[in-house]
Protein backbone atom coordinates (compact mmCIF):
# COMPACT_ATOMS: atom_id res chain seq x y z
CA UNK A 1 0.00 0.00 0.00
CA UNK A 2 2.94 2.24 0.75
CA UNK A 3 1.36 5.18 2.64
CA UNK A 4 3.66 6.54 5.38
CA UNK A 5 2.03 7.63 8.65
CA UNK A 6 3.77 10.31 10.71
CA UNK A 7 7.03 9.58 8.86
CA UNK A 8 7.41 6.38 10.90
CA UNK A 9 4.93 3.70 9.81
CA UNK A 10 4.35 2.26 6.34
CA UNK A 11 0.91 0.73 5.78
CA UNK A 12 1.37 -2.75 4.27
CA UNK A 13 -2.04 -4.42 4.19
CA UNK A 14 -5.65 -3.88 5.23
CA UNK A 15 -6.50 -6.70 7.65
CA UNK A 16 -9.87 -5.72 9.07
CA UNK A 17 -12.74 -3.26 9.31
CA UNK A 18 -15.07 -2.38 12.17
CA UNK A 19 -17.70 0.07 13.26
CA UNK A 20 -15.22 2.81 14.21
CA UNK A 21 -12.44 2.26 11.70
CA UNK A 22 -10.13 -0.09 9.85
CA UNK A 23 -7.01 -2.00 10.88
CA UNK A 24 -3.79 -2.27 8.89
CA UNK A 25 -0.67 -4.34 9.11
CA UNK A 26 2.22 -1.88 9.06
CA UNK A 27 6.00 -1.67 9.41
CA UNK A 28 8.17 0.83 11.24
CA UNK A 29 10.27 2.41 8.49
CA UNK A 30 13.38 2.75 10.69
CA UNK A 31 13.31 -0.31 12.96
CA UNK A 32 11.49 -2.73 10.64
CA UNK A 33 9.21 -4.15 13.34
CA UNK A 34 5.65 -5.07 12.31
CA UNK A 35 2.69 -3.47 14.09
CA UNK A 36 -1.07 -3.20 13.71
CA UNK A 37 -2.56 0.26 13.17
CA UNK A 38 -6.19 1.05 13.89
CA UNK A 39 -7.37 4.08 11.93
CA UNK A 40 -10.52 5.99 12.87
CA UNK A 41 -12.84 6.44 9.92
CA UNK A 42 -12.20 9.97 8.47
CA UNK A 43 -15.84 11.02 8.89
CA UNK A 44 -15.59 10.19 12.60
CA UNK A 45 -12.42 12.22 13.14
CA UNK A 46 -14.60 15.32 12.94
CA UNK A 47 -17.16 13.95 15.41
CA UNK A 48 -16.00 15.03 18.85
CA UNK A 49 -17.94 12.35 20.76
CA UNK A 50 -16.65 9.46 18.64
CA UNK A 51 -13.15 10.92 18.48
CA UNK A 52 -13.06 11.15 22.26
CA UNK A 53 -14.09 7.49 22.57
CA UNK A 54 -11.29 6.51 20.18
CA UNK A 55 -8.74 8.49 22.20
CA UNK A 56 -10.16 7.02 25.42
CA UNK A 57 -9.66 3.50 24.06
CA UNK A 58 -6.03 4.27 23.24
CA UNK A 59 -5.32 5.77 26.67
CA UNK A 60 -6.94 2.92 28.61
CA UNK A 61 -5.31 0.12 26.65
CA UNK A 62 -1.95 1.92 26.80
CA UNK A 63 -2.16 1.48 30.58
CA UNK A 64 -2.99 -2.24 30.38
CA UNK A 65 -0.19 -4.76 30.89
CA UNK A 66 -1.57 -8.26 30.46
CA UNK A 67 -0.44 -11.15 28.21
CA UNK A 68 -3.99 -11.72 26.93
CA UNK A 69 -4.73 -8.12 25.95
CA UNK A 70 -3.42 -6.56 22.73
CA UNK A 71 -0.85 -3.95 23.76
CA UNK A 72 -1.25 -0.34 22.65
CA UNK A 73 2.05 1.38 21.85
CA UNK A 74 1.14 4.85 20.66
CA UNK A 75 -1.64 7.28 19.67
CA UNK A 76 -1.00 9.45 16.59
CA UNK A 77 -2.83 12.42 15.10
CA UNK A 78 -1.63 12.84 11.51
CA UNK A 79 -3.15 15.00 8.78
CA UNK A 80 -6.34 15.43 10.85
CA UNK A 81 -6.78 11.68 11.20
CA UNK A 82 -6.31 9.47 14.28
CA UNK A 83 -4.35 6.22 14.59
CA UNK A 84 -3.73 3.74 17.40
CA UNK A 85 -0.45 1.80 17.08
CA UNK A 86 -0.76 -1.71 18.56
CA UNK A 87 1.22 -4.92 18.71
CA UNK A 88 0.62 -7.12 15.65
CA UNK A 89 -0.85 -10.53 16.46
CA UNK A 90 -0.09 -13.37 14.06
CA UNK A 91 -3.25 -15.43 14.08
CA UNK A 92 -6.96 -15.24 13.42
CA UNK A 93 -10.12 -14.37 15.31
CA UNK A 94 -11.92 -16.82 17.54
CA UNK A 95 -14.89 -16.34 15.20
CA UNK A 96 -12.82 -17.61 12.26
CA UNK A 97 -11.76 -20.67 14.27
CA UNK A 98 -15.38 -21.50 15.05
CA UNK A 99 -16.94 -20.75 11.67
CA UNK A 100 -14.12 -21.45 9.21
CA UNK A 101 -11.92 -24.05 10.89
CA UNK A 102 -13.44 -26.40 13.42
CA UNK A 103 -17.07 -25.66 14.22
CA UNK A 104 -17.73 -26.71 17.84
CA UNK A 105 -14.44 -26.54 19.74
CA UNK A 106 -13.48 -29.64 21.71
CA UNK A 107 -14.32 -28.96 25.39
CA UNK A 108 -10.80 -29.08 26.85
CA UNK A 109 -9.43 -26.83 24.11
CA UNK A 110 -12.40 -24.48 24.57
CA UNK A 111 -11.70 -24.33 28.30
CA UNK A 112 -8.00 -23.62 27.64
CA UNK A 113 -8.92 -20.66 25.42
CA UNK A 114 -11.73 -19.43 27.67
CA UNK A 115 -9.53 -19.41 30.78
CA UNK A 116 -7.30 -16.88 29.01
CA UNK A 117 -10.34 -14.72 28.19
CA UNK A 118 -11.32 -14.91 31.86
CA UNK A 119 -7.82 -13.88 32.92
CA UNK A 120 -7.87 -10.80 30.70
CA UNK A 121 -11.35 -9.70 31.78
CA UNK A 122 -10.54 -10.34 35.45
CA UNK A 123 -7.56 -8.01 34.98
CA UNK A 124 -9.59 -5.11 33.56
CA UNK A 125 -12.30 -5.58 36.17
CA UNK A 126 -9.55 -5.28 38.79
CA UNK A 127 -8.54 -1.80 37.63
CA UNK A 128 -9.26 1.25 39.79
CA UNK A 129 -11.92 2.06 38.84
CA UNK A 130 -12.98 -1.23 37.16
CA UNK A 131 -13.23 -1.23 33.36
CA UNK A 132 -16.16 -3.00 31.68
CA UNK A 133 -15.46 -4.16 28.11
CA UNK A 134 -19.14 -4.29 27.00
CA UNK A 135 -18.40 -5.92 23.63
CA UNK A 136 -16.80 -9.29 24.34
CA UNK A 137 -17.45 -11.55 21.36
CA UNK A 138 -15.50 -14.02 19.20
CA UNK A 139 -14.72 -11.33 16.58
CA UNK A 140 -12.85 -9.29 19.23
CA UNK A 141 -10.74 -12.21 20.43
CA UNK A 142 -7.57 -13.07 18.51
CA UNK A 143 -5.90 -16.48 18.77
CA UNK A 144 -2.30 -17.20 17.80
CA UNK A 145 -1.16 -20.47 16.15
CA UNK A 146 -0.10 -21.61 19.66
CA UNK A 147 -3.63 -20.99 21.02
CA UNK A 148 -2.65 -17.86 22.93
CA UNK A 149 -5.59 -15.50 23.33
CA UNK A 150 -5.47 -11.72 22.83
CA UNK A 151 -8.52 -9.53 23.54
CA UNK A 152 -8.88 -6.38 21.46
CA UNK A 153 -11.32 -3.56 20.65
CA UNK A 154 -12.02 -1.58 23.82
CA UNK A 155 -13.79 1.13 21.82
CA UNK A 156 -16.95 1.08 23.96
CA UNK A 157 -15.35 0.08 27.26
CA UNK A 158 -16.68 1.88 30.34
CA UNK A 159 -15.20 2.84 33.69
CA UNK A 160 -17.52 2.29 36.65
CA UNK A 161 -17.44 5.87 37.89
CA UNK A 162 -20.71 7.80 38.12
CA UNK A 163 -19.41 10.97 36.54
CA UNK A 164 -17.41 9.33 33.73
CA UNK A 165 -19.03 8.20 30.48
CA UNK A 166 -22.55 7.89 31.85
CA UNK A 167 -24.78 6.65 29.08
CA UNK A 168 -28.42 6.07 28.32
CA UNK A 169 -27.52 4.45 24.97
CA UNK A 170 -27.17 0.76 24.21
CA UNK A 171 -23.60 -0.13 23.32
CA UNK A 172 -22.50 -3.58 22.14
CA UNK A 173 -23.29 -6.28 19.59
CA UNK A 174 -26.92 -7.49 19.88
CA UNK A 175 -26.29 -11.23 20.17
CA UNK A 176 -23.76 -10.81 22.99
CA UNK A 177 -25.51 -8.03 24.94
CA UNK A 178 -26.92 -8.71 28.40
CA UNK A 179 -30.57 -7.90 29.11
CA UNK A 180 -29.55 -4.92 31.24
CA UNK A 181 -27.44 -3.50 28.39
CA UNK A 182 -30.62 -3.48 26.33
CA UNK A 183 -33.11 -2.29 28.95
CA UNK A 184 -31.12 -0.07 31.33
CA UNK A 185 -27.65 0.80 29.96
CA UNK A 186 -26.83 2.77 33.11
CA UNK A 187 -27.07 -0.45 35.14
CA UNK A 188 -24.20 -2.14 33.32
CA UNK A 189 -21.54 -3.60 35.63
CA UNK A 190 -19.07 -6.50 35.64
CA UNK A 191 -21.91 -9.02 35.33
CA UNK A 192 -22.71 -7.70 31.84
CA UNK A 193 -19.27 -8.90 30.74
CA UNK A 194 -20.03 -12.22 32.46
CA UNK A 195 -23.09 -12.55 30.21
CA UNK A 196 -21.15 -11.66 27.04
CA UNK A 197 -18.45 -14.15 27.98
CA UNK A 198 -21.12 -16.80 28.55
CA UNK A 199 -22.54 -16.21 25.07
CA UNK A 200 -19.04 -16.38 23.60
CA UNK A 201 -18.37 -19.68 25.39
CA UNK A 202 -21.74 -20.98 24.17
CA UNK A 203 -20.69 -20.29 20.58
CA UNK A 204 -17.29 -21.90 21.14
CA UNK A 205 -18.83 -25.14 22.42
CA UNK A 206 -21.78 -25.35 20.01
CA UNK A 207 -20.29 -23.82 16.86
CA UNK A 208 -23.32 -21.52 16.68
CA UNK A 209 -25.36 -18.97 18.62
CA UNK A 210 -28.55 -20.16 20.35
CA UNK A 211 -30.98 -18.21 18.17
CA UNK A 212 -32.73 -19.60 15.10
CA UNK A 213 -31.31 -17.55 12.22
CA UNK A 214 -34.40 -18.16 10.10
CA UNK A 215 -36.83 -16.88 12.76
CA UNK A 216 -34.72 -14.39 14.68
CA UNK A 217 -33.62 -12.12 11.85
CA UNK A 218 -33.55 -8.60 13.34
CA UNK A 219 -31.86 -6.93 16.34
CA UNK A 220 -35.31 -6.36 17.86
CA UNK A 221 -36.09 -10.08 17.66
CA UNK A 222 -32.72 -10.90 19.24
CA UNK A 223 -33.37 -8.40 22.04
CA UNK A 224 -36.73 -10.06 22.74
CA UNK A 225 -35.12 -13.50 23.00
CA UNK A 226 -32.39 -12.20 25.33
CA UNK A 227 -34.72 -10.20 27.58
CA UNK A 228 -37.15 -13.13 27.91
CA UNK A 229 -34.33 -15.58 28.59
CA UNK A 230 -35.22 -17.82 25.64
CA UNK A 231 -31.86 -19.54 25.42
CA UNK A 232 -31.71 -23.35 25.11
CA UNK A 233 -29.01 -25.38 26.81
CA UNK A 234 -25.89 -25.89 24.66
CA UNK A 235 -26.51 -29.66 24.73
CA UNK A 236 -29.57 -29.13 22.54
CA UNK A 237 -27.23 -28.43 19.63
CA UNK A 238 -24.17 -30.46 20.58
CA UNK A 239 -24.69 -33.39 22.90
CA UNK A 240 -20.96 -34.06 23.34
CA UNK A 241 -20.74 -31.08 25.72
CA UNK A 242 -20.45 -32.31 29.34
CA UNK A 243 -23.55 -31.43 31.35
CA UNK A 244 -21.51 -29.57 33.96
CA UNK A 245 -20.10 -27.33 31.24
CA UNK A 246 -23.56 -26.73 29.78
CA UNK A 247 -24.86 -25.74 33.24
CA UNK A 248 -21.87 -23.42 33.65
CA UNK A 249 -22.71 -21.58 30.43
CA UNK A 250 -26.37 -21.25 31.37
CA UNK A 251 -25.47 -19.75 34.76
CA UNK A 252 -23.41 -17.09 32.99
CA UNK A 253 -26.39 -16.39 30.70
CA UNK A 254 -29.01 -15.94 33.41
CA UNK A 255 -31.38 -13.11 32.43
CA UNK A 256 -31.30 -11.76 35.98
CA UNK A 257 -27.76 -10.56 36.84
CA UNK A 258 -28.28 -11.72 40.44
CA UNK A 259 -28.44 -15.34 39.21
CA UNK A 260 -25.18 -15.18 37.24
CA UNK A 261 -21.68 -15.63 38.53
CA UNK A 262 -21.09 -12.68 40.81
CA UNK A 263 -17.66 -12.00 39.32
CA UNK A 264 -15.21 -13.23 36.74
CA UNK A 265 -13.09 -14.63 39.59
CA UNK A 266 -16.04 -16.82 40.56
CA UNK A 267 -16.32 -17.94 36.92
CA UNK A 268 -12.64 -18.88 36.94
CA UNK A 269 -12.85 -21.02 40.08
CA UNK A 270 -15.93 -22.88 38.81
CA UNK A 271 -14.33 -23.57 35.42
CA UNK A 272 -11.13 -24.98 36.93
CA UNK A 273 -13.23 -27.46 38.92
CA UNK A 274 -15.12 -28.57 35.79
CA UNK A 275 -11.88 -28.86 33.81
CA UNK A 276 -10.39 -31.16 36.45
CA UNK A 277 -13.52 -33.31 36.41
CA UNK A 278 -13.36 -33.70 32.60
CA UNK A 279 -9.66 -34.58 32.70
CA UNK A 280 -10.28 -37.15 35.44
CA UNK A 281 -13.15 -38.68 33.45
CA UNK A 282 -10.92 -39.02 30.40
CA UNK A 283 -8.02 -40.62 32.24
CA UNK A 284 -9.89 -42.78 34.75
CA UNK A 285 -12.54 -44.48 32.65
CA UNK A 286 -12.53 -48.07 33.98
CA UNK A 287 -11.03 -50.76 31.80
CA UNK A 288 -13.27 -53.72 31.08
CA UNK A 289 -11.76 -57.01 32.26
CA UNK A 290 -13.02 -60.56 31.78
CA UNK A 291 -11.76 -63.67 33.50
CA UNK A 292 -10.49 -66.18 30.96
CA UNK A 293 -10.37 -69.85 31.85
CA UNK A 294 -7.90 -72.36 30.43
CA UNK A 295 -10.43 -73.88 28.03
CA UNK A 296 -11.31 -70.51 26.62
CA UNK A 297 -7.64 -69.68 26.20
CA UNK A 298 -6.96 -72.88 24.24
CA UNK A 299 -10.04 -72.30 22.09
CA UNK A 300 -8.91 -68.73 21.49
CA UNK A 301 -5.44 -69.88 20.38
CA UNK A 302 -6.97 -72.34 17.93
CA UNK A 303 -9.30 -69.64 16.63
CA UNK A 304 -6.41 -67.19 16.27
CA UNK A 305 -4.44 -69.71 14.24
CA UNK A 306 -7.40 -70.34 11.96
CA UNK A 307 -7.98 -66.61 11.46
CA UNK A 308 -4.29 -66.10 10.64
CA UNK A 309 -4.49 -68.75 7.93
CA UNK A 310 -7.62 -67.15 6.53
CA UNK A 311 -5.91 -63.75 6.44
CA UNK A 312 -2.97 -65.17 4.53
CA UNK A 313 -5.15 -66.60 1.80
CA UNK A 314 -7.20 -63.40 1.69
CA UNK A 315 -10.56 -64.96 2.46
CA UNK A 316 -11.63 -62.72 5.31
CA UNK A 317 -14.22 -60.03 4.75
CA UNK A 318 -15.81 -57.91 7.44
CA UNK A 319 -19.49 -57.13 6.87
CA UNK A 320 -21.01 -54.62 9.24
CA UNK A 321 -24.38 -54.43 10.94
CA UNK A 322 -24.99 -50.98 12.37
CA UNK A 323 -27.25 -52.22 15.16
CA UNK A 324 -24.88 -54.83 16.62
CA UNK A 325 -22.69 -53.96 19.59
CA UNK A 326 -18.93 -53.90 19.08
CA UNK A 327 -16.95 -57.03 19.82
CA UNK A 328 -13.65 -55.18 20.03
CA UNK A 329 -12.02 -54.28 23.34
CA UNK A 330 -13.67 -51.43 25.24
CA UNK A 331 -11.62 -48.24 24.79
CA UNK A 332 -9.59 -47.32 27.88
CA UNK A 333 -10.35 -43.59 27.64
CA UNK A 334 -12.93 -41.30 26.11
CA UNK A 335 -11.58 -40.51 22.63
CA UNK A 336 -10.41 -37.07 21.62
CA UNK A 337 -12.76 -35.17 19.31
CA UNK A 338 -11.39 -35.16 15.75
CA UNK A 339 -10.17 -31.79 14.53
CA UNK A 340 -12.76 -30.59 12.01
CA UNK A 341 -12.85 -27.78 9.44
CA UNK A 342 -16.13 -26.09 8.53
CA UNK A 343 -16.46 -26.09 4.74
CA UNK A 344 -18.78 -23.35 3.53
CA UNK A 345 -21.21 -24.60 0.89
CA UNK A 346 -20.97 -23.53 -2.74
CA UNK A 347 -20.99 -24.50 -6.39
CA UNK A 348 -18.11 -25.98 -8.41
CA UNK A 349 -17.28 -27.96 -11.52
CA UNK A 350 -16.68 -31.59 -10.57
CA UNK A 351 -14.67 -34.03 -12.64
CA UNK A 352 -12.28 -33.48 -15.52
CA UNK A 353 -11.94 -29.69 -15.55
CA UNK A 354 -9.38 -27.99 -17.78
CA UNK A 355 -6.55 -28.12 -15.20
CA UNK A 356 -6.96 -31.87 -14.72
CA UNK A 357 -4.71 -33.41 -17.37
CA UNK A 358 -4.92 -36.95 -18.77
CA UNK A 359 -8.27 -37.71 -17.14
CA UNK A 360 -9.66 -41.22 -17.39
CA UNK A 361 -13.18 -42.06 -18.48
CA UNK A 362 -14.56 -42.16 -14.90
CA UNK A 363 -13.81 -38.42 -14.50
CA UNK A 364 -15.83 -37.41 -17.57
CA UNK A 365 -17.88 -35.32 -18.09
CA UNK A 366 -17.13 -32.31 -15.89
CA UNK A 367 -20.43 -31.12 -14.44
CA UNK A 368 -21.76 -28.42 -12.13
CA UNK A 369 -22.42 -29.44 -8.53
CA UNK A 370 -23.83 -27.54 -5.55
CA UNK A 371 -23.11 -28.70 -2.02
CA UNK A 372 -24.34 -27.43 1.33
CA UNK A 373 -21.92 -26.56 4.12
CA UNK A 374 -20.45 -29.40 6.18
CA UNK A 375 -17.58 -30.25 8.52
CA UNK A 376 -14.62 -32.35 7.39
CA UNK A 377 -11.74 -33.88 9.33
CA UNK A 378 -8.56 -31.79 9.16
CA UNK A 379 -6.59 -35.01 8.66
CA UNK A 380 -7.24 -38.63 7.92
CA UNK A 381 -8.32 -40.65 10.97
CA UNK A 382 -5.19 -41.52 12.92
CA UNK A 383 -4.34 -44.84 14.49
CA UNK A 384 -4.42 -43.18 17.92
CA UNK A 385 -8.05 -42.10 17.48
CA UNK A 386 -9.04 -45.40 15.88
CA UNK A 387 -7.57 -47.35 18.79
CA UNK A 388 -9.31 -45.15 21.36
CA UNK A 389 -12.67 -45.73 19.67
CA UNK A 390 -12.38 -49.32 18.45
CA UNK A 391 -9.96 -50.86 20.96
CA UNK A 392 -7.74 -52.39 18.25
CA UNK A 393 -5.41 -51.33 15.46
CA UNK A 394 -5.60 -53.22 12.13
CA UNK A 395 -2.84 -51.16 10.46
CA UNK A 396 0.14 -52.94 8.98
CA UNK A 397 2.58 -50.18 9.98
CA UNK A 398 1.94 -48.91 13.50
CA UNK A 399 2.20 -45.34 14.79
CA UNK A 400 -0.18 -43.07 16.71
CA UNK A 401 0.10 -40.22 14.20
CA UNK A 402 -0.06 -42.43 11.12
CA UNK A 403 -3.37 -42.73 9.28
CA UNK A 404 -5.24 -45.91 10.13
CA UNK A 405 -5.26 -48.32 7.18
CA UNK A 406 -6.32 -51.85 6.34
CA UNK A 407 -9.90 -50.83 7.11
CA UNK A 408 -12.89 -51.69 4.95
CA UNK A 409 -15.75 -49.34 4.09
CA UNK A 410 -17.85 -51.27 6.60
CA UNK A 411 -15.16 -50.68 9.25
CA UNK A 412 -15.20 -46.95 8.52
CA UNK A 413 -18.99 -46.82 8.89
CA UNK A 414 -18.80 -48.76 12.15
CA UNK A 415 -16.13 -46.37 13.46
CA UNK A 416 -18.30 -43.34 12.66
CA UNK A 417 -21.26 -44.76 14.59
CA UNK A 418 -19.18 -45.73 17.61
CA UNK A 419 -17.49 -42.32 17.72
CA UNK A 420 -20.93 -40.66 17.52
CA UNK A 421 -22.17 -42.77 20.42
CA UNK A 422 -19.14 -41.91 22.54
CA UNK A 423 -19.68 -38.21 21.77
CA UNK A 424 -23.42 -38.45 22.59
CA UNK A 425 -24.35 -37.59 19.01
CA UNK A 426 -27.07 -39.09 16.85
CA UNK A 427 -25.67 -41.94 14.76
CA UNK A 428 -25.69 -41.29 11.02
CA UNK A 429 -25.84 -44.93 9.90
CA UNK A 430 -28.43 -47.66 10.28
CA UNK A 431 -29.11 -50.99 8.58
CA UNK A 432 -26.63 -53.68 7.64
CA UNK A 433 -24.66 -55.09 4.74
CA UNK A 434 -25.76 -53.70 1.40
CA UNK A 435 -28.76 -52.04 3.08
CA UNK A 436 -26.87 -49.49 5.17
CA UNK A 437 -28.46 -46.04 4.98
CA UNK A 438 -27.14 -42.65 6.05
CA UNK A 439 -29.18 -39.99 7.83
CA UNK A 440 -27.63 -36.77 6.54
CA UNK A 441 -29.78 -34.73 8.97
CA UNK A 442 -28.08 -36.28 12.02
CA UNK A 443 -25.25 -34.51 13.84
CA UNK A 444 -23.15 -37.67 14.09
CA UNK A 445 -19.93 -38.53 12.30
CA UNK A 446 -20.09 -40.02 8.81
CA UNK A 447 -18.07 -40.43 5.63
CA UNK A 448 -18.08 -37.51 3.20
CA UNK A 449 -19.99 -37.83 -0.03
CA UNK A 450 -17.79 -37.91 -3.12
CA UNK A 451 -19.00 -34.42 -4.08
CA UNK A 452 -18.19 -33.06 -0.61
CA UNK A 453 -14.77 -34.69 -0.76
CA UNK A 454 -13.85 -33.20 -4.15
CA UNK A 455 -15.26 -29.77 -3.29
CA UNK A 456 -13.14 -29.68 -0.12
CA UNK A 457 -10.07 -31.07 -1.92
CA UNK A 458 -10.37 -28.25 -4.46
CA UNK A 459 -10.38 -25.73 -1.59
CA UNK A 460 -14.11 -24.93 -1.57
CA UNK A 461 -14.85 -21.24 -2.10
CA UNK A 462 -11.17 -20.46 -1.50
CA UNK A 463 -9.94 -22.86 -4.15
CA UNK A 464 -7.55 -21.73 -6.88
CA UNK A 465 -8.21 -24.54 -9.40
CA UNK A 466 -5.10 -26.56 -8.56
CA UNK A 467 -4.16 -29.94 -10.01
CA UNK A 468 -3.62 -31.42 -6.55
CA UNK A 469 -5.22 -30.42 -3.26
CA UNK A 470 -3.58 -27.10 -2.44
CA UNK A 471 -0.86 -26.97 -5.09
CA UNK A 472 0.21 -27.73 -8.64
CA UNK A 473 3.34 -29.30 -7.12
CA UNK A 474 2.45 -32.81 -5.99
CA UNK A 475 5.54 -33.09 -3.75
CA UNK A 476 4.41 -30.06 -1.71
CA UNK A 477 1.08 -31.57 -0.66
CA UNK A 478 1.19 -35.35 -1.09
CA UNK A 479 2.97 -38.50 -0.03
CA UNK A 480 3.11 -40.55 -3.26
CA UNK A 481 5.28 -43.15 -4.95
CA UNK A 482 8.31 -40.88 -5.38
CA UNK A 483 8.65 -39.61 -1.79
CA UNK A 484 6.75 -41.95 0.55
CA UNK A 485 9.44 -44.62 1.06
CA UNK A 486 6.71 -47.13 0.18
CA UNK A 487 4.50 -46.69 3.23
CA UNK A 488 2.13 -44.15 4.75
CA UNK A 489 3.51 -41.13 6.63
CA UNK A 490 2.34 -39.17 9.71
CA UNK A 491 -0.68 -36.98 8.99
CA UNK A 492 -0.37 -33.23 8.65
CA UNK A 493 3.28 -33.11 7.52
CA UNK A 494 2.74 -31.76 4.03
CA UNK A 495 1.31 -28.36 3.07
CA UNK A 496 -2.41 -27.91 3.77
CA UNK A 497 -4.83 -26.81 1.06
CA UNK A 498 -6.71 -23.51 1.02
CA UNK A 499 -9.17 -24.72 3.68
CA UNK A 500 -6.50 -26.03 6.04
CA UNK A 501 -7.06 -29.70 5.12
CA UNK A 502 -4.05 -32.03 5.04
CA UNK A 503 -3.30 -35.07 2.88
CA UNK A 504 -6.33 -34.76 0.61
CA UNK A 505 -3.83 -35.78 -2.07
CA UNK A 506 -1.78 -38.89 -1.31
CA UNK A 507 -0.87 -40.80 1.88
CA UNK A 508 -3.87 -43.19 1.93
CA UNK A 509 -6.90 -43.53 -0.31
CA UNK A 510 -10.04 -42.34 1.48
CA UNK A 511 -13.41 -44.07 1.54
CA UNK A 512 -16.44 -41.95 0.60
CA UNK A 513 -20.11 -42.71 1.13
CA UNK A 514 -21.09 -43.09 -2.53
CA UNK A 515 -21.53 -46.19 -4.62
CA UNK A 516 -19.02 -45.97 -7.46
CA UNK A 517 -20.51 -45.22 -10.85
CA UNK A 518 -20.23 -43.01 -13.94
CA UNK A 519 -20.95 -39.26 -14.03
CA UNK A 520 -23.55 -37.60 -16.23
CA UNK A 521 -23.66 -34.01 -17.47
CA UNK A 522 -26.68 -32.82 -15.48
CA UNK A 523 -26.29 -30.23 -12.74
CA UNK A 524 -26.39 -31.83 -9.30
CA UNK A 525 -27.40 -30.54 -5.88
CA UNK A 526 -25.90 -32.42 -2.92
CA UNK A 527 -25.38 -35.59 -5.01
CA UNK A 528 -24.84 -38.85 -3.17
CA UNK A 529 -23.80 -41.13 -6.01
CA UNK A 530 -25.52 -43.74 -8.12
CA UNK A 531 -28.07 -46.04 -6.51
CA UNK A 532 -26.73 -49.44 -7.58
CA UNK A 533 -23.34 -51.07 -7.79
CA UNK A 534 -20.99 -53.32 -5.87
CA UNK A 535 -18.16 -50.83 -5.15
CA UNK A 536 -17.74 -47.77 -2.93
CA UNK A 537 -15.81 -44.67 -3.97
CA UNK A 538 -12.17 -44.09 -2.99
CA UNK A 539 -10.54 -40.68 -3.48
CA UNK A 540 -7.22 -38.87 -3.11
CA UNK A 541 -4.60 -41.43 -4.03
CA UNK A 542 -2.17 -43.11 -1.67
CA UNK A 543 1.47 -43.50 -0.79
CA UNK A 544 2.07 -45.86 -3.73
CA UNK A 545 0.11 -43.79 -6.30
CA UNK A 546 1.72 -41.86 -9.13
CA UNK A 547 0.97 -38.12 -9.39
CA UNK A 548 -1.91 -38.87 -11.75
CA UNK A 549 -3.73 -40.75 -9.00
CA UNK A 550 -3.32 -37.87 -6.53
CA UNK A 551 -5.18 -35.27 -8.62
CA UNK A 552 -8.32 -33.78 -7.06
CA UNK A 553 -10.51 -35.28 -9.78
CA UNK A 554 -8.95 -38.77 -9.79
CA UNK A 555 -11.44 -41.50 -8.88
CA UNK A 556 -11.20 -45.09 -7.77
CA UNK A 557 -13.46 -47.60 -6.09
CA UNK A 558 -13.43 -50.97 -4.45
CA UNK A 559 -15.75 -53.46 -2.83
CA UNK A 560 -16.83 -52.28 0.62
CA UNK A 561 -15.35 -55.34 2.32
CA UNK A 562 -11.93 -54.73 0.74
CA UNK A 563 -9.00 -54.00 3.08
CA UNK A 564 -5.58 -52.79 1.98
CA UNK A 565 -2.65 -51.05 3.64
CA UNK A 566 -3.17 -48.09 1.30
CA UNK A 567 -6.82 -47.45 2.27
CA UNK A 568 -8.03 -45.26 5.14
CA UNK A 569 -10.61 -42.48 5.53
CA UNK A 570 -11.51 -39.17 7.18
CA UNK A 571 -14.76 -38.24 8.89
CA UNK A 572 -17.38 -35.63 8.06
CA UNK A 573 -20.39 -34.13 9.83
CA UNK A 574 -23.47 -32.43 8.46
CA UNK A 575 -23.75 -28.75 9.27
CA UNK A 576 -26.96 -28.59 11.31
CA UNK A 577 -28.32 -25.04 11.48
Amino acid sequence: MGKIINRNYELLQLIGKGGMGEVFKARHVHFGNVVAIKKLWPQYSRNEDIRNKFVYEAKKTFEFEHPNIVKTKELIEFEDEYYIIMEFIEGRSLSDIIHREVGPIEPLRAIHLFKQIISAVEYIHGQHPPVIHRDIKPQNILVTPDDEVKITDFGIAKELVDDIQKSTLMKGTPVYMSPEQIITPKAVDERSDVYSMGMTFYEMLCGRIPFDREKVTTPAAIYAEIINGHIPHPTKFYKAIPQSLSDYVMKALAADPRNRFGSVSEMSAALVKIENEIIAAKSNKPRSRRKIDRGSLIFGMITLAFVSIMLIVGLITRPYTSDTKPEANTPDIIPSTPSMIMVEGGEFDMGCTETQVNCDSMEIPAHSVKVEGFYLGTTEVTQELWTQVMGNNPSSRKGDDLPVESVSWYDAVEFCNRLSELANLKKAYSGSGSNITCDFTSNGYRLPTEAEWEYAARGGKLGENRIYSGSNDVDAVAWFNKNSQEYQQPVGQKKANELGLFDMSGNVWEWCWDISGPYDSEEKINPKGVTTGDKRVLRGGGWYSNPQGCRVSARSGNKPERIAKSIGFRVAQSLIR
